[in-house]
């Protein structure tokens, strides 16, 4: 296809919006840059047991309830089309299956397929937007994915404070940005 070219066919718009954006997301997958002997070495912390039990602790019916409660309003829903106001307004009824389901999967680590399927949607930038870069992927993930994820966060939260150099504070609650400034001078 020509710089300019007009596509009108729905193939092909297909084709050059999976193109398009699997090389600006995707990308080839280089070399490794070290062997996981040399890592090892750089990252001396492993876990105590006290860590790793607290890993490994079941969740509670009431932990799984509150991540679903406290998930934002308002949001597209994923694939299933349930969103976070189904699941709260409907505890009564699919809360005991879904905190179960929820269950079975750290029990079995395996995901229903149809949890981990995300829905694609290409949002303008512009107003008449019409080249492939005028649009902005996002992902709609289902809501039962989305809560299993923040419960895997929170757990690995309380480890990671103590893993993750007192130097690195972007992204690390408790911690400014603005200190790395003071280090570096």
């Amino acid at each position: 296809m020509q710089m300019g070219e007009r596509i009108e066919s729905q193939r092909d718009i297909h084709d050059h919006y999976i193109n398009y954006f699997s090389e600006l997301l995707g990308g080839a997958i280089g070399p490794k840059m070290f062997v996981e002997e040399d890592i090892n070495l750089l990252l001396p912390f492993s876990c105590s047991q006290s860590q790793v039990d607290s890993l490994q602790k079941a969740f509670t019916n009431e932990e799984i309830r509150d991540d679903f409660q406290s998930l934002p309003r308002n949001k597209t829903c994923g694939p299933d089309g349930y969103s976070a106001e189904f699941f709260v307004g409907c505890w009564s009824v699919v809360g005991p299956e879904v905190t179960e389901a929820v269950h079975e999967f750290f029990s079995s680590g395996s995901l229903l397929k149809q949890w981990n399927s995300t829905t694609l949607v290409l949002i303008p930038k512009t107003l008449n937007a019409s080249k492939t870069s005028d649009f902005r992927p996002i992902s709609c993930l289902n809501t039962v994915y989305k809560v299993i994820s923040k419960l895997l966060a929170n757990i690995l939260q309380k480890v990671l404070v103590q893993v993750i150099s007192h130097s690195q504070s972007a992204f690390m609650s408790g911690r400014l940005l603005a200190e790395n400034v003071l280090l570096a001078t």
